[in-house]
């Protein structure tokens, strides 16, 4: 390994593991990033929503070089599949090495976004290193709403150039990123009891694959959420039932891996039989996409005896079906970059209604409004209403940018051949970053290989890290060149 101390990054990437960080419970990761910080002789500091600011001053040399932002998000998705009560509040992320590979132990690794804060944190440890004036940002809650981007105060910040750290394909400088919103519908429910003579299963579509709801929206995998309305729809044409809840996903930016309902049926052979057979046309829709894919029913020994009225059921499941799902439209300049997508992410039942909360995505916003207005439309036909929160702007491509050109320029110098500049369909703060730094900040986004965020099976491949981590080192080395 060369002396670059990326030895160092790796260390600090597992001290950010060990601190519960998911959206919401930052307090913890914000100190320990602010104590890291000061402990070394930097100012730093947390403003009202926990986003943390560090600054480096400019090495000899660099002095008259544009100051420039580094930026990350603190926070991480969890999920989990462990049965030994893991607990993302409380517990460690238990990280390892496999195959040239960082995994963890049966959760989310947090490599979303946690490498670009063990990229921060080792620039700050490193007395040797070539840059300009650095201002790090390390924002909160980017994964449920980009809060931490939106409470960035104006005037903070004074760099013109930001190099964001939250992309996930090495040799890929993504220019321009989606905007999104999250519609959530609420439908509300008629209770009744339970036919007489019908027994409660627990429905269960599992297996599917997954993933990030803008990175993996291309891939064509299967929601569960989609899946389960599907299902209760043909049943309905099979079988007399009734459903007494329903759930599916665990955040509104990861595709439905897996989904579940309490049915209560009388003729419990038919229904068996129809979940053989729809189980068999559902393995072949996505025999390539999620060849693991499954449903399956079992006796549900503790449901309540009490059930959503006939015109509730039929509601849901129009519902669900007149959502958009997936990709809704591509662009014709970029071959197979996604413009516009809707991703059903979160199935919940209250005791007044069921939720469905709908992650929305375009690089154009009018589109991102039409996504909108059908979710509102299949609410109100359905009786439900339908709420838009989170709203973020897209970061458009700028046919100017002298960061852009300097990172084509250093990658190939570096590597003999050029990267690819690109868009992604996924929320980047970048788009917020705009408004609130200024219009005229030159912004560029890169990172190491890490697949399948949002899920178990996410990983990190070291060696792609140990490579961005001497790329950024020598952009920053080169920025001076723009003064």
């Amino acid at each position: 390994m060369k002396d670059n101390k990326f030895s160092n990054v790796l260390n600090n990437f597992k001290k950010i593991c060990s601190i519960p960080r998911c959206s919401g419970n930052e307090k913890g990761i914000s100190g320990f990033l602010t104590d890291f910080a000061r402990n070394l002789g930097f100012e730093a500091f947390q403003d009202e929503v926990l986003n943390v600011v560090i600054r480096k001053p400019a090495c000899p040399g660099y002095e008259n070089a544009p100051t420039v932002i580094l930026q990350g998000h603190m926070d991480m998705v969890g999920v989990s599949e462990r049965k030994d009560g893991f607990n993302f509040d409380t517990d460690p992320i238990e990280v390892y090495e496999e195959e040239g590979y960082l995994k963890a132990k049966g959760t989310t690794l947090g490599a979303d976004n946690g490498i670009a804060l063990a990229y921060m944190l080792t620039l700050l440890e490193l007395k040797d290193a070539r840059h300009p004036e650095l201002e790090m940002l390390m924002t909160v809650s980017e994964e449920t709403g980009m809060n931490g981007a939106f409470g960035l105060k104006p005037g903070i910040l004074k760099g013109k150039i930001l190099i964001n750290l939250d992309s996930e394909e090495e040799g890929i400088l993504m220019a321009s990123c989606a905007g999104g919103v999250t519609s959530t519908v609420s439908l509300p429910v008629a209770w009744e009891k339970a036919g007489p003579g019908q027994n409660p299963y627990l429905v269960r579509i599992h297996g599917l694959k997954g993933g990030h709801s803008g990175l993996e929206i291309d891939k064509q995998r299967a929601n569960a959420i989609v899946l389960l309305a599907r299902f209760l729809d043909t049943l309905s044409e099979a079988v007399e039932f009734r459903i007494a809840s329903v759930e599916g996903g665990t955040r509104q930016n990861a595709i439905s891996n897996e989904a579940k309902a309490i049915v209560y049926v009388k003729d419990e052979n038919r229904f068996k039989e129809t979940i053989m057979a729809w189980e068999s046309i559902i393995k072949n829709e996505y025999r390539d996409t999620d060849p693991d894919i499954s449903i399956a029913a079992e006796p549900a020994s503790d449901a309540k005896d009490r059930c959503f009225s006939p015109e509730t059921l039929r509601n849901l499941i129009d519902l669900i079906l007149l959502v958009p799902n997936g990709i809704q439209s591509t662009s014709v300049k970029i071959p197979g970059l996604v413009v516009s997508s809707n991703n059903p992410g979160i199935l919940r039942t209250g005791e007044a209604s069921v939720e469905l909360v709908n992650c929305v995505r375009s690089s154009v916003g009018s589109l991102k409004k039409k996504m909108t207005s059908q979710i509102e439309i299949a609410a109100r036909r359905t009786g439900g209403k339908a709420v838009c929160t989170n709203d973020y702007p897209e970061w458009p491509f700028s046919s100017d940018s002298k960061i852009r050109e300097l990172c084509v320029k250093v990658y190939e110098q570096m590597y003999g051949r050029k990267p690819v500049v690109d868009a992604v369909h996924a929320g980047l703060e970048c788009g917020i970053f705009k408004e609130t730094i200024g219009q005229d900040i030159d912004m560029i986004s890169f990172g190491p290989d890490i697949q399948g965020a949002h899920t178990v099976n996410e990983r990190m491949n070291i060696a792609s890290a140990e490579r961005v981590w001497d790329y950024l080192l020598k952009v920053l080395e080169e920025v001076r060149s723009l003064d």
